[in-house]
């Protein structure tokens, strides 16, 4: 069933004012605060509650939280936590294996939002945060979806191809094998996920030929079709793209990563992807902790949810005392540390 869609000019005055000042407020946030690493968002909060707090028509976020951790009521057009935020159509497409924390919502919805307004987006944060996992999971079974996965083996012939290819069958598809997008419509948009795109590789002069095609379909809206000596349309494609921090080499996958050109990245709206907050990894693992500690005779273990609360928080505090303490070198290129490993230390408990 599609959604109703309510126009800002049939609402009342008052709902008017309310909504337009909510839209306001959620595109300041995250459109000057959305791409600052996770070490500057406290700064930014205070000085978003701030600055629209003086503006002509005083503007209040409320006290609880950061300034990111709210949206807006589609009912009441006023500004709500990710947490009240009903989506009852996400939990029916949602695998029952995948938790949804507050910070993974609020990235969803924007990557929702920019991929069906066809503005690519891409998602920057260290590696294991759940980018990936947040785009096979809440993504995928909403749009037509293409996962590309960068490397130093995949060639420029290969990439444009995949593309080509699946454009090609998008246009041949019937509208009854069409997925439904987010708004309920029947969709013909192919929505390319390009993953740990600065992992693309160089050429001798340290360039990165695959992204230079990815660029040109971005730039130019197509690819030059060598055999037909031909420029071929691509219309109807959004991209994702997830890598580590764009402007820094090496970074999260040791040299195996590379800086990648600004040309390209001026193409992308950067969202930064923080890790998960202590609170947050207590949400994902302490539930399967405690399920495995029951299972051990009552006189061995007591207080099952305290010692689980107790193992994540030693977990958290070790992996974030040996990344800080054994950074990668030259000499010890192995010391790469990422959420990856805290999840294989549970998966091994358990």
């Amino acid at each position: 069933s599609q959604r109703r869609v309510i126009r800002l000019e049939d609402l009342s005055p008052s709902s008017q004012a309310i909504v337009s000042q909510s839209m306001f407020v959620f595109a300041y946030i995250w459109g000057f605060g959305g791409h600052l690493h996770e070490r500057h968002t406290a700064a930014f909060d205070l000085f978003a509650r701030k600055i629209l707090s003086r503006a002509n028509q005083e503007i209040l976020i409320p006290p609880i939280g950061s300034v990111y951790d709210y949206c807006i009521d589609t009912k009441h057009g006023n500004l709500i936590r990710w947490q009240e935020k009903q989506n009852p159509e996400r939990s029916r497409l949602m695998i029952s294996t995948y938790t949804i924390l507050p910070e993974v919502e609020r990235y969803s919805f924007l990557i929702d939002l920019l991929a069906t307004s066809q503005q690519a987006l891409l998602l920057a944060g260290i590696p294991g945060v759940g980018k990936t996992a947040l785009m096979q999971n809440l993504i995928q079974p909403k749009h037509n979806f293409t996962r590309i996965a960068m490397s130093s083996g995949l060639s420029p012939s290969q990439l444009q191809q995949m593309i080509e290819f699946k454009m090609d069958m998008l246009t041949k598809r019937s509208v009854t094998a069409r997925t439904i997008s987010s708004k309920g419509k029947l969709s013909n948009q192919q929505v390319f996920f390009i993953d740990d795109m600065n992992m693309a590789g160089n050429d001798h002069c340290g360039t990165q030929p695959c992204l230079e095609v990815l660029r040109q379909i971005m730039a130019h809206g197509g690819v030059y079709n060598i055999d037909k000596h031909s420029f071929k349309p691509i219309s109807n494609a959004a991209f994702v793209a997830a890598c580590t921090s764009p402007a820094v080499a090496g970074a999260g996958n040791s040299a195996a990563c590379h800086q990648m050109s600004r040309r390209l990245i001026r193409l992308f709206t950067v969202i930064a992807f923080h890790p998960p907050s202590l609170d947050s990894m207590k949400k994902l693992y302490t539930g399967m902790l405690q399920s495995w500690l029951e299972e051990f005779p009552v006189y061995s273990v007591a207080h099952h949810s305290r010692m689980a609360n107790a193992i994540v928080s030693a977990c958290h505090d070790l992996y974030r005392q040996v990344s800080a303490h054994l950074p990668p070198t030259p000499q010890k290129a192995l010391h790469v540390f990422s959420h990856h490993d805290l999840s294989r230390v549970g998966q091994g408990m358990l």
